[in-house]
């Protein structure tokens, strides 16, 4: 059982006032839950009483505050992970073993192979036998299996689907649906919005590609996909994967060699393991990694590339960006106008084409070379700047270079070219 299963959100008259609840809403709430209740038991009494939208409500608002403050690849995993598990409702659907039509059905089987189907509302499947398939097409319908193999799908809102065992998959095109695995190779796929899927098994691939989904993972190898906005991909594994193509994105890593990549704006994605690579082709996208030898890389216009350890590697290409590096070793490069290339460890090296580029370096021995027009560098003693120089018309006339430390050339300055030399700012 997960942290959040053991501790499930709890929703209180004062939580919902301060997300903005309405009049109604709120009176609703004091009625059924005066001394509070758990965010399930919560949507589940407004679905009861037919109040969708506010359960919509509640589920954005409770994502928001929880979570606070690409390509094509990731969107053809959504397709083929969704499209699997519409096949698996029709493959199930043709070879019943236990149906039920009728609303809150249940079928339950401990037998290897079984299979459990219901078209109604309300239904529960559950299987603890190898192989066994459960489907459901109704709204609110749960899902479980134990055993090996086995296959859970259901295309109702709300829906819930769960196996432990290994090489489980669990397909929904329902809102609100949720997908867990705690089985090896394990394949979570949701197109609702609000959506969550989580696996804790090696080689997991979790898809969404509704609004607001939240994918999981911790074990290695894991594949984490979404291409709705605002969607959440979280890995601990080795060698995890995780990719959004929506607006505000957040992918997060810890494991060594793991890669992040979001398409959309104002995009985040963090690493903490070494070799890590993390790119954003959106605007506002940061990416941050605290390992050796990682990578971060915007294409974004004003991004944000920041590592900490040794030998990383910042770039970007779009406008405004800000390229920062902590570890010895690193390198930043920036192409587009006005972007900052920072570092503080010893040996970096700091480059920029783009005009009014600026580049600094606090550790000694760096280097920093700056081709744009109007670009400034500044450095620890023992640095090299190489800056071009430019005439009035914009044409490049040579490059003013020199050592900090050497001719004059102080520690912490700003300089520009200006006629062949170096100059202060």
């Amino acid at each position: 059982m997960s942290e959040a299963e053991k501790n499930p959100p709890q929703i209180h008259i004062e939580r919902i006032r301060k997300w903005g609840a309405c009049g109604s809403g709120r009176d609703w709430f004091r009625e059924k839950f005066p001394e509070g209740g758990s965010y399930e038991d919560v949507i589940d009494a407004l679905r009861a009483d037919d109040r969708r939208v506010d359960a919509n409500w509640l589920a954005a608002a409770l994502f928001n505050d929880l979570t606070g403050d690409l390509s094509e690849p990731a969107q053809s995993i959504v397709r083929d992970e969704v499209r699997q598990g519409a096949r698996l409702i029709a493959e199930i659907a043709d070879a019943l073993g236990e149906a039920s039509s009728g609303d809150y059905a249940k079928n339950a089987s401990s037998g290897d192979g079984a299979k459990n189907a219901s078209s109604g509302y309300g239904a529960t499947n559950a299987s603890s036998g190898d192989g066994a398939k459960n489907a459901s097409s109704g709204d609110g319908a749960k899902n479980a299996s134990s055993g090996d193999y086995a296959k859970n799908a259901s295309s109702g809102d709300g829906a819930k689907n769960a196996s432990s065992g290994d090489y489980a998959t669990n397909a929904s095109s329902g809102n609100y649906a949720t997908n867990a695995s705690s089985g090896n190779y394990a394949k979570n796929a949701s197109s609702g919005d609000y959506a969550k899927n989580a696996s804790s098994g090696d080689g997991a691939k979790n898809a969404s590609s509704g609004d607001y989904a939240t994918n999981a993972s911790s074990g290695n190898y894991a594949t984490n996909a979404s291409s709705g906005n605002y969607a959440t991909n979280a890995s601990s594994g080795n060698g995890a994967t995780n990719a959004s193509s929506g607006y505000d994105a957040t992918n997060a890593s810890s494991g060594d060699g793991a890669t992040n990549a979001s398409s959309g704006d104002g995009a985040k994605n963090a690493s903490s393991g070494d070799g890590a690579t993390n790119a954003s082709s959106g605007d506002y996208a940061k990416n941050a990694s605290s390992g050796d030898g990682a990578k971060n890389a915007s294409s974004g216009d004003y991004a944000k590339n920041a590592s900490s350890g040794d030998y990383a590697t910042n770039a970007s290409s779009g406008n405004g960006a800000t390229n920062a590096s902590s570890g010895d070793g690193a390198t930043n490069a920036s192409s587009g106008y006005d972007a900052t290339n920072a570092s503080s460890g010893n040996g970096a090296k700091n480059a920029s084409s783009g005009n009014y580029a600026k580049n600094a370096s606090s550790g000694r021995n760096s280097v920093i070379a700056a081709a744009g027009r109007d670009s400034l560098a500044k450095g620890a003693e023992g640095t090299w700047i190489a800056i071009a120089d430019y005439d009035e018309n914009g044409m490049c006339i040579g490059w003013a270079t020199g050592c900090i430390g050497v001719d004059g050339l102080t520690a912490d300055t700003w300089y520009r070219a200006r006629g062949g030399k170096l100059v202060e700012a």
